[in-house]
């Protein structure tokens, strides 16, 4: 039966083989690529707006905490009060983003950070108010000491921050699941 195919035909079949194969896997790229674009949109609809928020919270913490270590270290009435300024522009700011983002969360976890978060916040504001107060009368030494004594608030703070935007971005995993799963 083999013996009477010649090398045309054998050369036709493969090559007909070949774009078969090659159809097929090109079909399912296409498919592959198209859940990957899904995914990805999901992502960026459910989890990277929260990531972007719990960053953007650390950093503007960060920038408050600066603010105040530049009102301590400015004698000019004019500066201090441009200081002062920007450090309650900061806070508001930052409890801005904090009550959006805590009707966003969905795991555990991320609520618990941010709690974590939130109980720590009155300590760090009457330490705030107590550093910018002993800096507006001038007594900048006793301004520096109540700085330092914020510096384990502000490290607590911090980290709450740092496992909440690991659990948000673990969240993706999840929502990747959901995705496939429906």
């Amino acid at each position: 039966m083999f013996k009477k195919i010649t090398i045309r035909s054998s050369l036709i079949g493969i090559v007909a083989a070949l774009a078969v194969v090659l159809a097929i896997t090109v079909a399912t790229s296409l498919f592959a690529m198209r859940d990957m674009k899904d995914d990805t949109a999901t992502l960026a609809q459910q989890v990277l707006p929260n990531v972007q928020m719990s960053n953007d919270l650390e950093a503007d913490l960060l920038r408050r905490h600066l603010r105040l270590n530049m009102h301590v270290n400015t004698t000019e009435a004019a500066g201090m009060a441009r200081l002062e300024e920007d450090v309650r522009s900061e806070t508001a700011k930052i409890e801005a983003v904090r009550a959006r983002l805590m009707p966003r969360l969905v795991l555990e976890k991320s609520k618990e950070a941010l709690k974590r978060y939130e109980a720590l916040v009155p300590t760090y504001r009457a330490g705030m108010e107590q550093v910018l107060e002993l800096s507006r009368k001038g007594d900048k030494a006793g301004a520096t000491a109540q700085l330092r004594e914020l510096r384990p608030t502000l490290a607590a703070m911090e980290k709450a921050m740092s496992e909440l935007a690991t659990h948000i971005a673990s969240r993706g995993d999840t929502v990747i699941a959901e995705a496939e799963s429906e």
